[in-house]
């Protein structure tokens, strides 16, 4: 059983990582979008029916569910680990009755915050759990936030980007 629960955890990052992309590179109304959340959702389910909630945790440079390393997280994870080490989220757990539309807002939060044009949200079956306390968690966001966007902003004019700054907020 928890080498099963384990292997879908692991198809479950894949298919976040696609869903991810897919919104990542496409606007909402294209037609890989919708399918790419809908096989996340899928997965999803039949990990809430043998399982429960499934939680997926950040811990240095890897993916965990449980204890356990997810062996695609270094070929998949990647931008997902990006995106929540960003926003300073140590855990996701999506919960039993998650929804298309709750994995679609959630995946467009990813890609704001990657962007640094919003910030990563949860929803009502998609919780995060921060590294930082929720005192704390405003301002070191916006700091976050506003230095992602900067970096993006240069890249785009091909400016010289100044590494050290970037020490705020991968430490």
């Amino acid at each position: 059983m928890a080498e099963d629960i384990l292997g879908l955890a692991d198809e479950i990052l894949r298919k976040w990582a696609h869903a991810l992309a897919s919104r990542s590179f496409y606007p909402s109304s294209h037609p890989t979008v919708r399918p790419a959340e809908l096989e996340l959702l899928k997965a999803l389910q039949g990990a809430h029916a043998m399982d429960g909630p499934l939680a997926i945790a950040v811990l240095e440079d890897r993916l965990l569910h449980r204890n356990d390393a997810l062996p695609s997280a270094a070929s998949s994870g990647g931008p997902i680990q990006k995106a929540l080490r960003i926003s300073y989220v140590d855990r996701v757990t999506f919960e039993p009755n998650v929804t298309v539309e709750e994995l679609s807002a959630f995946l467009d939060s990813m890609v704001a915050s990657a962007r640094g044009t919003g910030l990563l949200s949860e929803t009502t079956h998609v919780r995060l759990e921060f590294m930082i306390k929720a005192d704390e968690r405003d301002g070191v966001l916006a700091r976050s936030t506003n230095l992602v966007k900067e970096v993006h902003e240069a890249l785009a004019k091909g400016e010289t980007i100044d590494y050290s700054r970037l020490a705020e907020i991968v430490g």
